[in-house]
């Protein structure tokens, strides 16, 4: 290209490709993300996830407006969600029978709830327990922190996979860490975009994990291990999803379904291989 000829002789696409842009709400933020709309520059934090890429503010909020239609746009699925973990940990705390129930739940309590026990699915075939110990909680705090990572980050993962792939990656993680699979979906997910503009949400989701993870290893009740299993699970399902051509729906739908399938594996051998009469069952405690 000759030297004196002008950027206003460049042809658009070179133009696009070779300017730095910055976030048009945020001019101080270099990004290479651009609405799949409109195609203004925007930053991570103002990204919101779309079937296709993802939209500006303006355009996210024009979108809930055409569309119009009660609870289109609505987070229900995050909300139900909600109001259950928040209903078992009443029903714990009211099981436990004392005034400290609320932040520190008995063990018999959480066991006739549905905690996760394994010589109980062993030995007398409780295999709902698996689901079951998705909403419990080892307490208020243990609950507070879990609500709130669910209140902040679920509308974006429910918006991105939509409300029934949203709940399928939330039961599917269930068993080992259902808000640690939700997190980290979006770890795996903004780390891909970690140079378009995703570094910011990347970070605030690292340093939640970080301090779930502290407040949880101070509380004996509470299972790290399955918290660390379920932020792997939900990593490798958006991993899979991201992988797949937004046209292959159903090949998305089966990469979200990795985690509950491994998970469904796993517990089978252990249950196959779990030596009876071990008097470790929590049934009729």
């Amino acid at each position: 290209m000759p030297d004196d000829q002008g950027q206003s002789d460049r042809p658009e696409w070179l133009t696009k490709s070779t300017t730095p842009t910055f976030c048009y709400r945020h001019p101080d933020r270099q990004t290479g993300l651009r609405c799949s709309r409109c195609e203004r520059p925007i930053c991570g934090e103002c990204a919101n996830p779309a079937p296709v890429g993802q939209l500006c503010p303006d355009d996210a909020r024009a979108t809930v407006r055409a569309r119009g239609l009660p609870g289109t746009e609505r987070p229900l699925a995050t909300w139900t969600l909600l109001g259950i973990n928040t209903f078992m940990l009443f029903a714990a705390a009211l099981l436990t029978g004392s005034g400290f129930g609320l932040l520190d739940p008995s063990a018999r309590a959480l066991c006739r709830l549905g905690a996760l026990n394994a010589a109980a699915i062993a030995e007398s075939g409780q295999w709902w327990r698996l689901l079951t110990v998705m909403v419990l909680h080892g307490g208020l705090l243990h609950w507070a922190f879990n609500s709130w990572a669910l209140w902040a980050f679920g509308p974006t993962l429910e918006r991105l996979l939509g409300r029934v792939r949203f709940v399928a990656l939330y039961v599917g993680t269930g068993a080992s860490g259902a808000i640690f699979g939700l997190l980290g979906a979006l770890v795996a997910y903004f780390f891909r975009r970690r140079r378009e503009g995703g570094s910011a949400p990347l970070q605030n989701l690292l340093l939640v994990l970080l301090l779930n993870l502290f407040i949880a290893s101070r509380n004996p009740s509470i299972d790290n291990l399955a918290h660390i299993g379920g932020f792997l699970a939900g990593v490798t399902a958006m991993g899979l999803y991201d992988a797949v051509a937004p046209t292959n729906r159903g090949l998305r739908a089966a990469a979200l379904a990795v985690p509950f399938l491994a998970g469904v594996v796993l517990a089978v051998l252990g249950v196959a291989n779990y030596p009876p009469g071990s008097g470790l069952t929590c049934v009729g405690a």
